[in-house]
């Protein structure tokens, strides 16, 4: 386990918080995950889905009963209608909430994570926005760490493309 960055009090999160992105091949507490991302990777670049929230890597919450593989997999082709394979562990980000337990805070307390996978491409299919998702398409690294939603996540993009995870930005 290596912590590759930390940042405090990020906007989505009730404040006081810290989130922590690590590299690990070891899942943390199954019982607080509550979020699955695929770093999905094709000719040297990531697959990058086109949200509500902004271009940001492909997941989402897994679904009561649902495994995390099987998560991964219906998030990664329901966002971007790519079908995966070979998905391994590569860290996850944990968040931690410094404030007393907000009024309706659906999810853990103090602590929860949004695990991330690589995976290979298997398919490409047909793609058709729609009122989730308005596209995807292949970022560099380059074009991925100019994007907002990814700055918490770079350390385990570069790690997936081959980099070093110590980042001189970080």
């Amino acid at each position: 386990m290596e912590i590759l960055q930390s940042f405090q009090n990020i906007s989505w999160l009730p404040k006081p918080n810290v989130v922590s992105e690590v590299l690990s091949s070891t899942l943390p507490p199954i019982g607080k995950i509550t979020t699955v991302f695929g770093v999905v990777t094709y000719k040297g670049k990531v697959l990058v889905a086109h949200l509500y929230r902004g271009w940001d890597l492909p997941g989402g919450h897994v679904d009561n009963g649902e495994g995390l593989m099987e998560a991964l997999e219906r998030e990664v082709f329901e966002e971007t209608k790519v079908r995966i394979y070979q998905p391994t562990l590569v860290g996850y980000q944990k968040l931690e909430v410094l404030a007393d337990k907000p009024k309706n805070y659906q999810y853990p307390y103090p602590e929860s994570y949004q695990v991330h996978f690589h995976a290979e491409v298997k398919e490409i299919c047909e793609f058709e926005g729609d009122s989730e998702t308005y596209g995807r398409d292949f970022f560099s690294f380059d074009q991925v760490a100019q994007l907002p939603n990814f700055q918490h996540r770079l350390g385990l993009i570069r790690f997936v493309l081959g980099g070093e995870t110590k980042n001189p930005h970080f």
